[in-house]
């Protein structure tokens, strides 16, 4: 079963069956009235799941600011255009709604179909890049979705995210860069998307590398100094992860930083050498 199966087919089981669906329209958490207990374990299920898959960003409002989507629109959300990061924000709003106004999952984000389109946006989106994640929901889930093989990895930035910089970084037992040389140096770069290039050859492959990396960027840990530019960007939850399984992995690395500095006369933000 793929990523977001088991909730789309629950969601489309409610969108394609009237009585269920007004059954959620008629939810309160106040009632008790027995037949609401055909929705109840379901949407008690989805809700649990998705918080343990670490989807949500702390930060979702000033994300939704960043890509223009309002607080009105949320119950009639077109995702056509919704970019990954934005339609992020827009799942973390339906649920932090529920949590301030328990029962609007269900009585609204579920029963207009609202959480329907999210869900399949989401899905299609991962169909066309499957091996992206946050930081954010790499830290919270401790990279459990990432393999034990070995492979490259690339930060990079997300549509419409400003990239500025910090003196020093939340791990104080590292030394950062002068913020003004990352400045520097991210303005020489023409692409200005892939921000780091790493690989991952140890015994625990990308899930290990992967999470000493995330760690040290949390200040939880000092084994991954290499790319840690990348923790003095202001939003750094915010940037994007995506990795590649292959076996020689010093090799591909070295050709991708070769050929991102043969376009652009440098390296990327965080990579000082190939």
């Amino acid at each position: 079963m793929d990523r977001f199966d088991k909730d789309i087919s629950f969601l489309e089981s409610v969108d394609c069956d009237p009585i269920l669906k007004e059954l959620c329209r008629q939810y309160s958490i106040d009632s008790f009235d027995e037949k609401f207990r055909v929705i109840t374990f379901p949407i008690s299920d989805l809700i649990k799941r998705n918080y343990e898959a670490g989807y949500f960003l702390s930060n979702y409002p000033y994300v939704l600011s960043l890509y223009g989507v309002r607080d009105e629109q949320m119950d009639n959300l077109s995702t056509e255009e919704l970019p990954y990061l934005a339609t992020l924000a827009c799942l973390t709003w339906h649920f932090r709604r529920d949590y301030f106004c328990q029962g609007t999952l269900t009585c609204r984000s579920i029963a207009e179909g609202t959480l329907l389109r999210l869900f399949c946006h989401l899905r299609e989106l991962y169909k066309k890049n499957p091996t992206v994640s946050t930081l954010e929901e790499l830290h919270r889930t401790k990279c459990s979705s990432l393999p034990c093989q070995p492979g490259i990895y690339r930060v990079l930035a997300p549509e419409k995210l400003p990239i500025s910089f910090i003196e020093g970084s939340d791990n104080l037992r590292a030394k950062g860069y002068p913020a003004a040389i990352l400045e520097q140096k991210y303005g020489q770069c023409t692409d200005k998307t892939v921000l780091y290039i790493g690989k991952a050859n140890g015994r625990g492959g990308l899930r290990q590398r992967v999470l000493q990396y995330v760690k040290y960027g949390w200040g939880t840990a000092v084994n991954h100094k290499g790319g840690r530019a990348i923790w003095q960007v202001k939003d750094y939850p915010l940037l994007l992860l995506e990795y590649e399984v292959c076996e020689n992995c010093e090799q591909r690395e070295h050709e991708l930083l070769a050929a991102y500095k043969k376009e652009n006369g440098t390296y990327p933000l965080a990579n000082w050498r190939g």
